[in-house]
């Protein structure tokens, strides 16, 4: 049976590792992100490959934001871990939410 940590692993990992030619549905855990390019809680389906493709732009803009892209699996364990103060996946929202709120005051 697989320990706490490598579960935590296996989350974070997931939307990295997904083969890149499969096909599958993710969802978005991260916040809202400016003009409404990505909200919380979007699902979308496609190949890992093609979802870095189309939000290429966004991705180079947000770092973070590529890890929490997440295969509907794994949905309920990430939004937990998202919520959880400490975890890594928390931190990655808090920071993409940090750079759009940051980027709303300066009108950039």
């Amino acid at each position: 049976m697989a320990t706490k940590d490598e579960k935590a692993k296996k989350v974070i990992e997931e939307p990295i590792t997904a083969k890149a030619a499969e096909e599958r549905t993710y969802c978005y855990i991260g916040p809202n992100l400016p003009d409404g390019v990505l909200k919380k809680n979007s699902l979308i389906i496609g190949t890992k490959k093609a979802i870095k493709e189309k939000f290429k732009n966004e991705i180079e803009k947000y770092k973070q934001l590529e890890q929490l892209i997440i295969p509907v699996e794994n949905l309920a364990e990430a939004k937990a871990k998202v919520e959880s103060d400490g975890n890594i996946l928390n931190k990655y929202y808090r920071d993409i939410a940090s750079t759009v709120a940051a980027n709303k005051e300066g009108g950039k």
